[in-house]
């Protein structure tokens, strides 16, 4: 009868209690991981929302731009973006509103960011999307690139050297 009835609802609330307890729990680890692998990162890591608001901010970002995780949370996307490139992140936005159509998820380009202090700095940007519950987030791990740049510009530098010196030694060798 009743008591019987009781005794089963009340096994099976005791059963979804723990399932629900054991998914919690996996849930904290699992973001547990992920904030330790993120803040061992040299790479400034960072997490938008579909308001393009950063919710997540490691140390890397940090380093790079200047901003605490105090800061840096909560404020627009655009804190970053010099202003050449506002109007094409705005556009980008707006396209992805609309359409869902994004060129830069998934891929690897780079790009200029705006530090705290308002200097820029070349960087390289990767970028992902994905759904979390029933909200859209963008990552986004973001590389100083200045050493890459400078060392590039010296090799560029070492060769147009290399081939004025070929091009006088053939003049000298035309010469004699």
């Amino acid at each position: 009868g009743a008591a019987a009835q009781n005794a089963r609802l009340h096994e099976r609330l005791k059963k979804e209690l723990e399932e629900r307890t054991r998914v919690e729990e996996e849930l904290r680890a699992s973001e547990e991981r992920f904030r330790a692998l993120a803040e061992s990162a040299n790479e400034a890591i960072v997490v938008a929302n579909a308001e393009d608001r950063f919710v997540v901010w490691n140390k890397g970002a940090e380093r790079l731009f200047g901003y605490t995780r105090e800061e840096a949370l909560g404020q627009p996307v655009t804190l970053l973006i010099p202003e050449p490139y506002l109007s094409r992140h705005r556009e980008s936005v707006t396209r992805l509103h609309t359409t869902g159509e994004t060129h830069a998820i998934g891929t690897t380009y780079e790009g200029r960011g705006l530090r705290k202090d308002g200097t820029e700095v070349p960087v390289e940007i990767s970028l992902a999307r994905w759904g979390a519950g029933k909200e859209t987030m963008y990552g986004a791990i973001i590389r100083d690139v200045t050493e890459r740049k400078r060392a590039e510009e010296q090799l560029r530098q070492s060769q147009k050297i290399e081939a004025v010196g070929r091009l006088a030694g053939g003049v000298a060798h035309d010469f004699n």
